[in-house]
């Protein structure tokens, strides 16, 4: 365990959101939280958008998007909002695009995705806004790199990644795309792809960079600006194992520089269903699921340069499944489900001045 010489965090619980779900996509915008779409209580998928201004610790809630979805695709830029696919009812993929202008506070449809797709992930490069892989209807994963201009609500192909995946993880640095994990159909990738955008467009290819080095069902993601990081997640084969070793305490590191893996001490709490974040110089796993079925408190910190992991306050609710979103230098848990089901808890765990 780490010593106490590294930066100290605490929980604030904060006003909780006027509608209680899961599944949904946070984004920031000038200031101001976003919360896009999400499942009810009942799994049906929801129209809600609510914005919440930290100073005034105050949520609102805003007009309803065009159409009903789960975990779209969301990003900000210059006062509009935009969300892309995602879930809708009958758990049927969607190719809805739809903008969200904060001035004018009203929606507008742009021009759909060429299939519908779910467990896209979404960058903005400038003023475009460059859509990764995806579920398609059939359930088969996508390969397809997509690019929207916002203002000309025009769409261009990139080229397809090697690994066709869905529910990945992607990064922009600099020009460099990078794509991590995801699943192909039913079983999950080790895959990591770049794209560089600052090649010659004839010039443009995908390359494959060191896999991940163990294979997890959904594992969480980080960045700092010279790692990439894989925690956690659920084993491969779930079913084969002991039901109190379903969960992974795994963490891993990747240097960009290097293009080289490491493995490093396990996490303290083996989880999935978690959140995660790089805030303050150290690797964040916070609440999540646990070996039991259960939402879990329990939240650390690694230090990359000791190897280590320290335990760090409790968050105020157990949660998994939750929305997150490091924002004005904290680390929001937004939603997600409770020991009693879809809950409205917001916290954030910031850093001691």
């Amino acid at each position: 365990m780490a010593s106490n010489d590294g930066p100290k965090f605490h929980w604030e619980k904060l006003t909780p959101m006027p509608t209680k779900r899961v599944y949904s996509s946070p984004v920031e915008c000038d200031g101001i939280l976003y919360v896009v779409g999400g499942c009810d209580s009942v799994g049906a998928p929801v129209d809600t958008l609510e914005s919440y201004d930290p100073k005034k610790n105050k949520w609102k809630r805003l007009a309803n998007m065009p159409t009903c979805r789960a975990a779209p695709a969301v990003v900000a830029t210059e006062g509009v909002i935009i969300a892309i696919g995602g879930v809708g009812n009958d758990q049927v993929p969607v190719n809805a695009v739809e903008k969200y202008d904060t001035k004018t506070k009203s929606w507008t449809p742009l021009k759909p995705l060429a299939e519908k797709v779910m467990g896209v992930s979404a960058l903005l490069y400038g003023n475009k806004i460059i859509v990764i892989g995806g579920m398609k209807a059939d359930t088969n994963p996508s390969e397809k790199v997509t690019v929207l201009d916002i203002k000309e609500d025009v769409w261009q192909e990139l080229p397809s990644m090697p690994t066709p995946r869905y529910a990945t993880a992607a990064y922009l640095k600099g020009k460099k795309i990078y794509v991590l994990g995801g699943r192909h159909g039913k079983k999950p990738t080790t895959a990591f792809e770049m794209l560089d955008l600052g090649a010659p467009v004839e010039e443009r290819k995908w390359q494959k960079l060191a896999e991940i080095p163990r294979k997890r069902v959904f594992p969480c993601y980080a960045e700092s600006e010279t790692h990439f990081f894989s925690l956690g997640g659920l084993h491969e084969n779930p079913q084969t194992r002991d039901p109190g070793d379903r969960f992974s305490d795994a963490m891993e590191s990747y240097d960009i520089e290097k293009d080289k893996w490491t493995i490093h001490t396990p996490m303290i709490c083996k989880r999935g269903d978690f959140s995660a974040a790089y805030l303050g110089g150290r690797v964040i796993a916070a609440v999540g699921m646990g070996n039991q079925g259960n939402a879990l408190s329990q939240v650390e910190s690694f230090d990359l340069e000791t190897n280590t992991w320290e335990k760090l306050e409790p968050s105020p609710v157990p949660q998994c499944s939750c929305s997150s979103l490091v924002f004005q230098n904290r680390l929001y848990i937004i939603g997600g489900l409770s020991n009693k089901g879809p809950c409205n808890f917001v916290e954030a765990l910031a850093m001691k001045k």
